[in-house]
């Protein structure tokens, strides 16, 4: 359920912080939460704001609005500061984080798990694909 998807703690468990012992940069994975994500104009700006950093990931349209994004750690936080201050698009919008996990990685571009670049998962069958993704990501 949703719910738990949020509320999870993400962390890495021991056995994977050993993997990346000596690895030079962290990749950071962030689950952002909003009421909802249903105007065209608003998953564009998602998306657009995602590419400017580098950013890939999900974007789950409908009620609850759901966003996995994949990336730099810095970047990631860019990501959700342009959403927050984004209120000609997002008005009255409220953008949360409800889980974060970074992993130390050699190379974030080839460490990657999440698409490249934002992929819309619709309404219906997009929150079974989003905890699907989450549970294989461990998260």
């Amino acid at each position: 359920d949703w719910y738990n998807i949020l509320s999870k703690e993400l962390s890495i468990s021991e056995d994977r912080k050993e993997e990346f012992n000596g690895a030079s940069a962290e990749i950071c994975v962030t689950l952002i939460h909003t009421h909802h994500i249903i105007e065209a104009d608003k998953i564009q700006s998602i998306k657009k704001n995602a590419s400017k950093l580098s950013l890939g990931g999900f974007v789950k349209i409908g009620k609850p609005g759901l966003i996995l994004v994949e990336g730099n750690d810095t970047d990631c936080d860019n990501f959700l500061e342009a959403l927050v201050q984004s209120k000609k698009i997002f008005h009255t919008s409220t953008f949360k984080i409800g889980g974060r996990a970074l992993r130390k990685v050699s190379d974030i571009d080839s460490c990657r798990c999440l698409p490249r670049k934002m992929e819309q998962l619709e309404s219906k069958s997009g929150m079974d694909d989003l905890n699907s993704v989450c549970e294989k990501l461990g998260l």
